[in-house]
């Protein structure tokens, strides 16, 4: 499978910032994706973000889009470092990387509940931690590029001189 080329990326984006949602729907919507998406909950992730999107009144296509933040590639490093940062804030004898790479590849729910506060407490309260941080950073990134894009795009410059949707 081909990686997208930035061209393609660019107009998919600007394709984000036609729709018709203020900014801060969409950048929202991105956030709930990417907080969700660090849950150790896969498989149910979309099923979480969508209706939280919904709730809170976000973008529903970019919750579910930004669950995928976390995907067969990514899950690893992301898991393992919340993880990691999980025993800073409870601290347990950790596992290493080649250990907690074997758990999750080979994951029961018996095996959490043997190895139970050892792992699963610290991934917990790590994966809260850099959910809320990069969450929070997409949001504000999102926010930006969708202003800043529709500030310098003709299609907004009309509908914003008539109260547009900055």
């Amino acid at each position: 499978m081909a990686l997208p080329k930035y061209k393609e990326l660019k107009e998919k984006f600007i394709q984000i910032c036609e729709m018709n949602e203020s900014a801060h729907s969409i950048a929202l919507g991105a956030a709930i994706g990417i907080l969700i998406g660090f849950q150790p909950c896969m498989g149910i992730q979309m099923t979480i973000a969508i209706p939280l999107a919904f709730l809170l009144r976000a973008n529903k296509l970019l919750a579910a889009a930004g669950v995928w933040f976390t995907n067969p590639v990514t899950f690893i490093p992301i898991y393992y470092s919340a993880y990691v940062t999980g025993t800073w804030f409870y601290p347990v004898e950790s596992i290493s990387m080649n250990e907690f790479t074997t758990l999750m590849n080979s994951f029961t729910t018996e095996k959490l509940m043997q190895l139970g506060g050892k792992t699963l407490m610290p991934l917990i309260i790590g994966c809260i931690i850099l959910g809320l941080i990069c969450a929070t950073i997409t949001y504000f990134v999102v926010l930006f590029l969708v202003r800043r894009t529709r500030k310098h795009t003709d299609y907004f410059s009309v509908d914003l001189q008539s109260g547009g949707r900055l």
